[in-house]
């Protein structure tokens, strides 16, 4: 039989006697393949004859030609794996659904619960499902002779109860199926007739929108809508890792549905936020890529998707699509949901790139880890070890994998100054099962709605010049695309004040000669004594964005109005920028600030409510060196 040559085809050669039987001849309706698709078993043929009807006196031959083959075949079917599936009272769990990691067939346990699944030697992660359980994972290991014995104890699913509690009791989260592109599409207009007021379809109306749809959430009656932080939500930029697809449509509904049920938090969001969800940009992708694939067979497949081809020269039209209505939209922060481990990526991603950190490397670590920190695993180590033990885990830059190479992250930030991108990785496998949605929209349900509000960390200053006075009034909006300084740094010798403002203000007089052009911060002060890491709040920020800061001005003393403004007794504090922390963080830079202080408002800085007023031709060079330099790490521009 090993020599493969069937009988009276002398033409015909099957390696090592096996053959699959639709490449011999086809057989519809064949018992092996019904067995195959609708039960446990795996059969197979055996052809021992050339004969259909041998005599009987050929019999004892053919007996002892397959006495021992069939012994040893008898012997291989306990190759692989073997349990029980109980709930949490040990009672068995019939019907439940026994699934291999990379093999798109699976088994179902019998009635008292047990199960059996044939594999050949080799290690496996198998994943039990059944209705009304949790999923159940385990890594496991195959041996050469007999099976591994495996029990699996499965947990009541409280999916329901946490829809009801969570998720607006949103019905569609908790479905278990990948949609199609054009049922993705269809569900985002849904969303737009279901929520008119604050949500907009994005197709065919511009020319990226011919290729990549998006939909647009915001409430555009509140106030200041055109000023508000832009926000884009990424999904399905690589077509073999589709799982960002399906949470931003959940994300899309679960925005829908809070606004609709006025949730303070989703309002508050909504009112001061417009966001755009683009759940598919590698269309084509998505429709070539594999149901349970978990990897790619080569790490060079993932640059031929289109999250790969963001180089300098974008020929893709869904890479170009992507970037045209980023230059539109000019988003002040961008996040992509991929897959491929449990971790958070930024940029650098270009294993080439050195240094590999950013000068917003600060900015990048918060967001990263505002993510990370909400998401229940994320932060733990070796969380996707079962699938693979050399997957990243943390917070990390791209460089560190080394397979991201012209990807967006890097894209937008050579070429969009005021977008930050950041990657979330969200499942271990590329490609899970369906069965898995629902579990992974639970985890990132409220890391993504928390990712949405801390976007809103820092502050975005517009000016307009006041017709009743000679000063510029600076309208705050939030965003991260400012130099920001916490309050925790600010200098020890300031006082608490019980002022309730917390504004920017500009004394301009309206002439870029004024030697009155000296930046205010006014705010309330918290001593650094009092302020401890862990009660930080994360909004206390000062901004001082770069694109009001005149590159040029004279400086001299403030007029007397100012300086009474500046007393011990004034209504309002000031809070002091020492030069030295802004720069370089030197103590001996001291005694230049008290000078410079007393030189332009004749007020030292050990008064109780000290104000040090800085130039802002100085500032404005500070900041400009402190942007250019490739070298900083971010923090430079923190108040010690």
């Amino acid at each position: 039989m090993h020599l493969g040559k069937p009988c009276n085809s002398p033409t015909v050669q099957f390696p090592d006697g096996i053959t699959n039987g639709a490449k011999w001849y086809s057989v519809s309706g064949g018992m092996q393949d019904w067995n195959y698709l609708h039960t446990n078993c795996f059969e197979i043929t055996v052809e021992i004859s050339c004969n259909k009807y041998p005599v009987s006196s050929e019999l004892p031959i053919y007996w002892m030609e397959n006495k021992q083959p069939l012994l040893a075949y008898m012997e291989q079917v306990h190759t692989g794996v073997k349990g029980f599936i109980f709930d949490e009272n040990q009672n068995p769990i019939s019907n439940a659904t026994i699934s291999v990691q990379g093999i798109n067939h699976d088994v179902i346990s019998a009635a008292e619960g047990d199960y059996w699944r044939l594999l050949v030697p080799g290690t496996y992660v198998i994943t039990v499902f059944a209705d009304g359980y949790e999923p159940n994972s385990q890594k496991i290991e195959v041996p050469h002779l007999w099976a591994s014995e495996v029990n699996f104890t499965m947990k009541l699913d409280d999916s329901s109860t946490w829809s009801q509690r969570e998720d607006f009791d949103i019905a569609e989260n908790l479905r278990n199926k990948y949609l199609t592109n054009s049922e993705l599409n269809s569900a985002m207009a849904d969303l737009e007739n279901q929520y008119k007021e604050v949500a907009e379809f994005l197709a065919n109306d511009n020319d990226w929108s011919m290729k990549i749809h998006a939909l647009k959430i915001t409430d555009d009656s509140a106030k200041n809508a055109d000023n508000r932080l832009r926000v884009v939500v990424f999904g399905g930029l690589y077509g073999a890792q589709p799982v960002g697809r399906e949470l931003i449509l959940r994300l899309g509904r679960h925005l829908g549905a809070g606004w609709a049920k006025k949730d303070p938090k989703i309002k508050s969001l909504l009112e001061t936020t417009s966001i755009y969800l683009v759940p598919a940009v590698d269309v084509q992708g998505f429709e070539k890529s594999v149901p349970g694939m978990c990897g790619y067979s080569d790490v060079s497949e993932i640059q031929k998707e289109v999250g790969g081809l963001f180089s300098s020269e974008i020929s893709d039209l869904y890479a170009q699509a992507t970037v045209t209505m980023l230059e539109q939209i000019q988003p002040h922060v961008a996040i992509s949901l991929e897959s491929g481990g449990l971790f958070m990526r930024f940029p650098w991603d270009d294993p080439s790139a050195s240094p590999p950190t950013t000068p917003d490397e600060s900015s990048f670590q918060f967001l990263t880890e505002t993510y990370a920190r909400i998401h229940p695993t994320m932060l733990k180590k070796n969380t996707c070890a079962t699938y693979n033990k050399a997957s990243p885990t943390g917070i990390l830059h791209g460089q560190a994998i080394g397979v991201y190479k012209n990807s967006l992250l890097d894209y937008t930030y050579k070429n969009l100054h005021n977008t930050l991108m950041i990657a979330a990785h969200v499942s271990c496998c590329n490609y899970p099962p369906g069965r898995t949605l629902k579990t992974l929209w639970r985890e990132n349900k409220e890391a993504l709605v928390t990712f949405l509000q801390a976007a809103h960390q820092g502050n975005i200053a517009r000016i307009h010049t006041a017709t009743h006075t000679n000063s510029s009034i600076i309208e705050v909006e939030s965003g991260l695309n400012s130099q920001t300084i916490p309050l925790l740094f600010l200098s020890k010798n300031v006082s608490a004040s019980s002022s309730a403002n917390n504004t920017l203000f500009v004394k301009d007089n309206a002439s870029s000669n004024s030697d009155q052009n000296n930046v205010h911060i006014e705010m309330p002060v918290t001593p650094i004594a009092n302020i401890k890491d862990e009660n930080l709040p994360v909004v206390n920020y000062v901004p001082i964005p770069l694109n009001f800061l005149p590159a040029k001005s004279n400086h001299s003393k403030v007029t007397e109005m100012e300086t009474e403004q500046m007393t011990e007794n004034s209504d309002r504090n000031f809070v002091p920028i020492p030069l030295s922390f802004i720069n370089t963080a030197q103590s001996q830079d001291n005694d230049r600030i008290d000078q410079i202080a007393q030189s332009i408002t004749g007020i030292t800085s050990n008064k109780v409510n000290p104000a040090i007023v800085i130039p802002l031709d100085i500032l404005s060079l500070i900041l400009h060196s402190k942007k250019e330099d490739s070298s900083n790490d971010g923090n430079a521009m923190l108040i010690s």
